[in-house]
């Protein structure tokens, strides 16, 4: 009789051994499968931030004024969905773990200790890149005009910051008088005695911030002053020109990692 009372209390303990690794396998796997879509949901995060400032980075004055029209409005519609999947994958790490808290006599078989810290890891660096894409996104300005050759500086109704990276494009052609003929937005060759800038070829045109003359033509420049941009034709005798230049500007705050 003894020795059947030992038999039972010990298939008893391998029963309830059993039942309890199985407990534990059951939730470790439920564990790690909500950790693996965070852990994607993250990964997805920070490569279509860093693809996005990339983009940016890369703009140029050859994308032309539609193109930069409609990167200015891709990057908006990025950081939108990425600021949603940011929240969404907060509610995921918060489900997670109140799981964990109900499952916290199993702390040590589960190492739930460890999966907190990965999971705050995962937070800090969904956060860094989620505060740098927005800072950069948020900054992004953009205007378009028509620059008449026949008038002084026209402003772009535009507000730049010093430190800002300026992309200017411009398209079409305008007269700069009867003898000269037309050019594009930068300018040409000869007639440096009517410029009004001789530094920049005659025609070209002039882009100011804060109503001072920065760069003349197309191209990327990084700002040293602050204030509303304008633009006009580099013609000191702009009566007797003729036409207009279509001329598509981006700004933005490119921030520090």
């Amino acid at each position: 009789m003894k020795a059947n009372s030992s038999a039972l209390i010990l298939a008893f303990f391998l029963f309830a051994s059993c039942s309890n690794q199985a407990t534990i396998n059951a939730v470790g796997q439920q564990l790690a499968a909500k950790k693996a879509r965070i852990e994607s949901s993250t990964t997805d995060i920070l490569r279509d931030a860093e693809n996005a400032l990339a983009e940016l980075q890369k703009a140029s004055p050859q994308m032309g004024v539609d193109g930069l029209l409609e990167l200015a409005k891709t990057i908006r519609s990025t950081a939108e969905t990425i600021d949603r999947r940011g929240k969404d994958t907060d509610l995921l790490t918060e489900d997670l773990r109140g799981f964990m808290k109900e499952h916290d006599a199993l702390r040590e078989d589960l190492k739930l200790a460890a999966m907190n810290r990965e999971l705050q890891e995962l937070s800090d660096r969904r956060r860094h890149a989620l505060i740098r894409f927005s800072s950069a996104s948020s900054s992004i300005r953009y205007s378009r005009g028509s620059i008449v050759a026949r008038s002084e500086w026209q402003p772009l109704e535009l507000k730049v910051s010093k430190g800002d990276r300026l992309i200017v494009s411009a398209s079409g052609e305008w007269s700069v008088g009867p003898g000269a003929g037309s050019c594009s937005a930068s300018g040409m060759d000869g007639y440096d005695k009517y410029s009004l800038l001789d530094e920049y070829k005659h025609g070209a045109l002039l882009v100011a911030v804060d109503q001072k003359p920065a760069f003349s033509g197309q191209g990327s420049f990084s700002l040293s002053d602050s204030g509303d941009v304008s633009c006009r034709c580099n013609d000191s005798d702009y009566r007797n020109n003729d036409g207009a230049l279509t001329v598509g500007v981006l700004a933005y705050t490119m921030p520090s990692r």
